[in-house]
């Protein structure tokens, strides 16, 4: 599991079946490192790695625009473990709403 932990995440455009007028939206909202270490602290036994490599895909910018279009609300992106049970996934959730 990973979790975005940089203070200003690019926009990733990763999926090659958009249309061409998604891939020239940036969406510059920053992030928050301390979150991220927040939501490492919150889930544990589980390891998270700071992703400081990688930045918001569609699946989170494409939501978050609609929410929030000025971009002003730090967001950080979580990538679930597929390993992981559904149980352990409300678990993470339940976890996390701590924060």
């Amino acid at each position: 599991m990973a979790v975005t932990a940089q203070a200003a995440p690019k926009t990733i455009h990763d999926s090659a079946a958009s249309p061409k007028a998604l891939f020239d939206i940036d969406y510059p909202a920053p992030g928050s490192p301390a979150l991220a270490e927040r939501v490492a602290d919150l889930w544990r036994p589980g390891p998270v790695r700071m992703a400081e490599d990688r930045g918001l895909d569609h699946g989170t910018w494409a939501v978050a625009i609609k929410m929030y279009p000025d971009a002003g609300v730090p967001v950080v992106q979580l990538s679930l473990d597929r390993a992981l049970t559904p149980q352990a996934h409300y678990d993470l959730a339940r976890a996390l709403a701590a924060a």
